[in-house]
């Protein structure tokens, strides 16, 4: 799965990843830039359900780096 966009929001509406349908995977990640550039590792989330809406946050305790909400 890729993300190539990007977007300023201003805050997300809360979802119930608890919730009946959800499908959750967390873990940790790392990500570089190409070329020389130090690496950022961090938590990552990714959580979806039966109606197409997807979520996928990468945070570096304790601020989030980057959030999505996709409804399909």
């Amino acid at each position: 799965m890729r993300f190539c966009a990007c977007r300023t929001i201003g805050t997300i509406s809360p979802i119930d990843l608890a919730g009946p349908g959800w499908r959750v995977r967390q873990g940790q990640a790392v990500w570089q830039m190409p070329g020389k550039h130090p690496e950022l590792a961090g938590e990552l989330t990714l959580a979806m359900n039966a109606d197409g809406l997807c979520f996928l946050k990468f945070a570096k305790v304790p601020f989030p780096q980057g959030c999505i909400k996709h409804l399909s």
